[in-house]
């Protein structure tokens, strides 16, 4: 009898704790039968309380099966955090990955890296700051663009406008160097437009290199120049020895002096 009776209070128990089927966890509406992450993989949630939620790993790309209750603080939830969201693909530092949750305590995002030899995906978890979202534009800057930063010249794979960053993928650039990397918006230079009367495509003297503009910086009043190797100086130190055929001396840009 006495067992019974322990089965039944543990069976209310579990029923008061987990009868919800939403609740609102930070501005995030969170509810059963969503997915959500953690570091050992992403599931369905099956269960929720004030404190506690428990996910399904069953349908888990990791190797973690069955169901846990987590501690809600150290979950990843569908949503945005910002302009980052959940189902979009993005950059954390120097990894892809598919957006996989977001947790607003903890300000971090939940990557699903993309799957290598057959291994399972791994959840990988990153500061709100150093993940980009492989879409968009910030400012003069866009996804798709070609950059470069120092002397390492990539496309533009991904911008995090409320941290003003950029993921650059130097694959296929100049350099051999072929790895991803997350910079300030402010120390990449960008292969549009002109600054201080020098455009992208003007042939220009550089030290002692003649060269092509490549990319500039108007945040450091810097141009790039590629000749085998890229060269980067101030703008005032850079002298012009033809102009871009696309854009002529009197073009209005040289005289505005700015990315647009």
């Amino acid at each position: 009898m006495k067992l019974i009776f322990l089965g039944i209070f543990i069976l209310a128990y579990i029923n008061s704790v987990f009868s919800k089927d939403c609740l609102n966890y930070k501005k995030l509406n969170v509810c059963v039968n969503d997915r959500a992450a953690t570091l050992e993989g992403e599931g369905d949630i099956v269960g929720l309380s004030e404190s506690k939620i428990s996910i399904d790993f069953t349908n888990s790309s990791s190797n973690v099966k069955g169901i846990k209750s987590i501690d809600i603080n150290q979950v990843f939830f569908s949503g945005c955090l910002g302009e980052i969201c959940t189902n979009k693909f993005g950059v954390g530092l120097n990894d892809y990955g598919e957006i996989v949750g977001v947790n607003p305590t903890q300000q971090k995002i939940a990557l699903k890296l993309e799957k290598k030899k057959n291994q399972y995906s791994a959840i990988k978890i990153f500061n709100f700051s150093d993940v980009t979202l492989k879409e968009g534009c910030f400012e003069s800057y866009c996804v798709g663009d070609l950059a470069v930063y120092k002397s390492f010249d990539g496309t533009i794979v991904g911008i995090n406008k409320s941290a003003q960053k950029i993921s650059i993928n130097f694959a296929g650039g100049s350099s051999k160097f072929s790895g991803i990397g997350t910079y300030a918006i402010e120390t990449v230079g960008i292969s549009k437009g002109c600054v201080g009367g020098i455009c992208i495509g003007d042939s220009v003297i550089c030290k002692e290199l003649k060269g092509n503009v490549i990319a500039l910086n108007s945040n450091l009043k810097l141009g790039y120049i590629q000749n085998k190797i890229i060269e980067f100086d101030l703008i005032k130190n850079i002298t012009i020895n033809s102009f871009s055929e696309s854009i002529p001396k009197n073009h209005p840009l040289r005289l505005g002096a700015q990315l647009k």
